[in-house]
């Protein structure tokens, strides 16, 4: 469970992720497989970083369950490369989490060209879908 306060600042984190995204790349994805691809790779680096942490956690967990002699300055170096890969599990998230945002924006309509744009692109992957099933 997490506070409210963690909650908004993840909240807060997302929004900045999102906007660093538009000002380095485009404002919203150029189709929805563009959206899959960069969705699936972001993923991809948060499972990365999480199977560190499962690596680290596993060197700590041997030497708590099987009695290995584990001093103080292995226990802190353990600590630091598991803390290392959270963070950066954490910073992968955001990043997913805001590419999930862009892309809920390609179907948020801000204005009537954005409703035009929306109707036509359904429009579109309608008449394919059609065009599909009379082929079969």
């Amino acid at each position: 469970m997490f506070d409210n306060k963690t909650m908004q600042a993840i909240d807060k984190l997302t929004d900045d992720e999102l906007l660093y995204s538009k000002v380095q790349h485009e404002k919203r994805f150029a189709s929805l497989h563009e959206a899959e691809s960069v969705i699936r790779e972001e993923l991809e680096e948060l499972e990365e970083d999480v199977a560190s942490c499962r690596d680290v956690f596993k060197t700590l967990h041997n030497a708590v369950r099987h009695g290995d002699p584990c001093d103080a300055c292995d226990t802190k170096t353990i600590c630091g490369a598991l803390r290392y890969y959270a963070k950066y599990a954490a910073a992968e998230a955001i990043q997913l989490a805001a590419m999930c945002k862009k892309l809920d924006e390609m179907y948020t309509v801000d204005n009537d060209d954005d409703l035009l744009s929306l109707i036509q692109r359904h429009r579109a992957m309608t008449e394919g879908v059609e065009k599909n099933e009379s082929k079969n």
